[in-house]
């Protein structure tokens, strides 16, 4: 069964199109990026975390529902756990290709990501 990754919103999306930025993974992949969230967040952003997760018994992991600020310093924080290249556990190959080509390209479009100084969260920018 595969899993449905919901990354934001983009209001500049034109008619009769989707505008929820969203990607499917199987579900290696999905419960893969489930276990990498719980490792990074669960400690210093557990209420981010349950709002996340909270559609992961219908397959669904959602950043939607976050604010500008939490969805901020959420992503920094995966951009921050997933750059790490020491040992992993063994799940991190499937949530690093799930971060690297579902949800960092849909970061751009959602406006929660400009919000932050203008510039978001973009990497190597200050």
């Amino acid at each position: 069964m595969a899993g449905d990754i919901f990354v934001g919103f983009d209001k500049n999306c034109p008619p009769g199109k989707s505008a929820y930025n969203d990607g499917y993974v199987n579900s290696d992949v999905f419960e893969a990026f489930r276990m990498a969230m719980e490792a990074a967040l669960s400690k210093d952003f557990a209420p981010a975390l349950d709002i996340i997760l909270e559609g992961q018994y219908m397959n669904i992991i959602s950043f939607i529902d976050l604010d500008s600020e939490a969805f901020n310093a959420v992503i920094n924080t995966l951009r921050s756990y997933f750059s790490i290249d020491a040992d992993q556990p063994s799940f991190f190959v499937h949530a690093k290709w799930a971060w690297d080509n579902v949800i960092e390209p849909f970061l751009s479009k959602d406006e929660r990501y400009w919000s932050a100084g203008g510039h978001g969260c973009l990497p190597g920018m200050s």
